[in-house]
């Protein structure tokens, strides 16, 4: 049956690739896009913090 050649082909080609390690692999750097994605806006947020005080200050 064409159906099964095809299965079999599949499972050829995706048992190297399994699932979980390819969760894995793309979720490694998701998380560091996140964390940075994260800190650098944290930085932002700081600096703008310090400007608006330093001015409210020096008026």
């Amino acid at each position: 049956m064409f159906i099964d050649r095809v299965l079999r082909l599949n499972r050829m080609i995706l048992e190297p690739f399994d699932l979980e390690t390819v969760l894995v692999h793309l979720r490694v750097p998701i998380i560091q896009h996140l964390i940075s994605a994260i800190s650098g806006s944290i930085q932002i947020c700081w600096v703008f913090l310090v400007t608006n005080i330093n001015s409210t200050s020096m008026c």
